[in-house]
């Protein structure tokens, strides 16, 4: 393998880590704060719950405290899982595209009127509410056996 072949894997690998990792965080973030409003939680159980997830999704221990220091969690906003609900959304529409149009989607100009089939007027986009599983995030970006 040529050297700046094996730099390009490596920084794709890290993207991809960086990617879920990101997810992963924020994941646990939106869930301990939608658990908080739901469950009307107080702040340490908040922390608890914060630090439940973070072993969970990561398979690290911290301190409840960490909570304190993330941004979302810390004012108690689920502002943050809206970028882990983009990321699933967006791997069932690549799943749709790449089945519907083929591997390299963005060649193809029947791509662009799917994706203009699915914009509203007002910027708004309207997805089927099955894209809201994760499974096709798992299956792009999760390798076989790498997660349990």
């Amino acid at each position: 393998m040529r050297p700046e072949t094996h730099q390009s894997c490596a920084l794709a690998e890290f993207a991809r880590f960086k990617f879920l990792l990101t997810g992963a965080w924020l994941a646990c973030g939106g869930a301990a704060v939608c658990d908080a409003w739901i469950e009307a939680l107080p702040w340490k159980l908040l922390e608890l719950r914060f630090s439940d997830y973070v072993e969970r999704f990561t398979g690290l221990s911290c301190s409840g405290a960490l909570a304190r220091l993330d941004p979302f969690v810390s004012k108690t906003d689920p502002y943050g899982l809206g970028y882990v609900l983009s990321a699933v959304r967006v791997s069932n529409w690549l799943d749709a595209l790449e089945s519907s149009v083929g591997l390299r989607w963005w060649d193809s100009s029947e791509a662009g009127g799917i994706i203009r089939s699915y914009m509203q007027a007002g910027g708004s986009v309207q997805f089927d509410p099955l894209w809201l599983d994760p499974a096709a995030f798992v299956r792009r970006w999760v390798q076989p056996g790498e997660w349990s």
